[in-house]
């Protein structure tokens, strides 16, 4: 290698590590953080925290949500379809969880409506066994997950179309964070991220978005290019910086102000 490579390479790659941190950060509504010291569960419950303030936000009690069959008969087709086949019998934390936001609703069945914040009680409640069993079974997670969306779309018909915004913005961030964190995306003891990994989950849970160019939000197209320039794990990084030159060429990707060809850990 050339005199002062490494010391370039490693340059290259502080710069790399800091506008990922902020991308994701941003992505994932997190705190903002150095992504050298790894998507840490600090970052973590800071986004989750964030996030739930949000939805708190946004939720209010003047909005009102009629409870329908159509609602109700949605959240039994999943229990039913996607639940009942995984677990062992109704005391399996996930279908308690389910059976008892039936009940809450089935309360209000002749009502005016239930109040939002109320609603976002239950998705609350949801979302906690949820990530919960996303480590042992991650589609019984999903599946509460999915719950999650119904019940915010039952919500969003009801909102102002600022309201609606708001809330798209939240529900987008809320994924960017579920898939983060599904399987091996990110290191459970170092908070790293596998760009690759994260790559194949995004092409496998959002194909419209991923392969068809849908999104081309900073944290896909972030994610697209580590995950073309990130190398198993290096040796001297001769061959890596090879790599990451001949990208650039064939790419035409620039090194402005965001993300620089050569830098990884």
């Amino acid at each position: 290698s050339t005199p002062g490579g490494a010391a370039a390479f490693d340059a290259v790659t502080a710069h790399n590590q800091e506008n990922m941190g902020r991308i994701v950060a941003e992505a994932i509504g997190a705190d903002d953080f150095r992504l050298v010291d790894g998507v840490t569960s600090e970052v973590i419950d800071s986004a989750y925290t964030n996030l739930g303030r949000e939805f708190d936000r946004l939720m209010t009690p003047d909005i009102k949500v009629p409870v329908s069959d159509t609602l109700l008969g949605e959240i039994l087709r999943i229990s039913d379809e996607r639940v009942a086949p995984l677990i062992a019998g109704p005391e399996d934390p996930v279908k308690r969880a389910i059976d008892r936001t039936l009940d809450f609703f089935e309360q209000f069945i002749d009502g005016d409506g239930i109040p939002a914040d109320q609603i976002q009680a239950q998705i609350s409640r949801l979302g906690y066994v949820a990530r919960s069993a996303m480590e042992n079974n991650p589609e019984l997670g999903r599946a509460l997950f999915d719950i999650q969306d119904t019940l915010l779309d039952a919500v969003k018909g009801q909102m102002t179309r600022a309201q609606r915004e708001a809330l798209k913005t939240a529900r987008h961030k809320y994924r960017n964070l579920s898939l983060l964190m599904e399987g091996h995306n990110v290191d459970p003891v170092t908070g790293a991220v596998n760009y690759r990994t994260l790559a194949n989950t995004l092409q496998r849970k959002d194909k419209k978005g991923w392969a068809r160019g849908k999104n081309d939000s900073d944290f896909y197209d972030a994610v697209r290019f580590m995950a073309r320039v990130q190398p198993p794990l290096p040796s001297s990084g001769t061959a890596e910086r090879s790599y990451a030159r001949d990208l650039v060429k064939t790419a035409g990707l620039g090194a402005g102000g965001g993300l620089v060809v050569g830098g990884w850990r």
